[in-house]
C-alpha cells in the first residue's frame, strides 16, 4: 500500500474472470485500493491466466488484491 492511501474495497461475490480489464479500471474509477478475486482453481490454466492478467492490471493501478484460491 502506498503511504498516505487508506484501503478501500469490497467483498466480491461475482466471477468477473471474463471482463477482467472493465472490472480493474471501474475499481480504479471508483477508488479502490483493496480487491478480492472471485474464488479460482488454481489447477485450472485458463483462470490461473485470468488471475495472473488481474494482478498484472491491478498492480499497474496500485490495487492490492486478496486472493480467493480453492
Amino acid at each position: 500500500m502506498q503511504p498516505g492511501r487508506y484501503p478501500i474495497g469490497f467483498w466480491n461475490g461475482d466471477n468477473y474472470l471474463h471482463d477482467i480489464e472493465t472490472r480493474v479500471e471501474e475499481w480504479a474509477d471508483l477508488g479502490f485500493s483493496l480487491a478480492m478475486t472471485p474464488s479460482f482453481n488454481h489447477d485450472n490454466p485458463e483462470e490461473r491466466t485470468a488471475i495472473k492478467r488481474l494482478l498484472d492490471l491491478a498492480h499497474q493501478r496500485a490495487i492490492q488484491v486478496i486472493l480467493c484460491d480453492n
